[in-house]
């Protein structure tokens, strides 16, 4: 069974991410040590952390109506993704959100599978 908690006190043990700026490019000033996949570190707790499939996630929105979904028991410190717009979504919404996220998991390198 899946599981929410309201968990304003947690937050990431990352602390370190980089992330370029949106559109950009290594022409426009992005960080060419940026990192897909590694969400800045969060300003907030997260609204909300949920249980899916035995893995838990931390839900923080970004302030622009969307949502940063942070994989706190995934194999990578801060990995996760994010969705927008996200604004109005159900819990049962964000679980399969999560789920779909999880069936794109590479079960070896626990990242997003690239297809080859």
């Amino acid at each position: 069974m899946d599981r929410i908690y309201r968990d304003p006190g947690r937050v990431s043990a990352d602390g370190e991410g980089v992330g370029a700026p949106l559109g950009g490019g290594a022409e426009q000033g992005a960080d060419p040590d940026a990192v897909p996949g590694v969400a800045p570190p969060p300003d907030a707790a997260p609204a909300y952390t949920l249980e899916v499939a035995g893995q838990v996630f931390a839900l923080r929105p970004d302030g622009a109506g969307g949502m940063h979904y942070e994989w706190l028991t995934g194999p990578h410190p801060g990995y996760g993704f994010g969705l927008s717009p996200a604004t109005g979504l159900t819990i049962e919404q964000h679980v399969d959100h999560i789920s779909d996220f999880l069936a794109t998991v590479d079960p070896v390198t626990g990242l997003l599978d690239d297809g080859d």
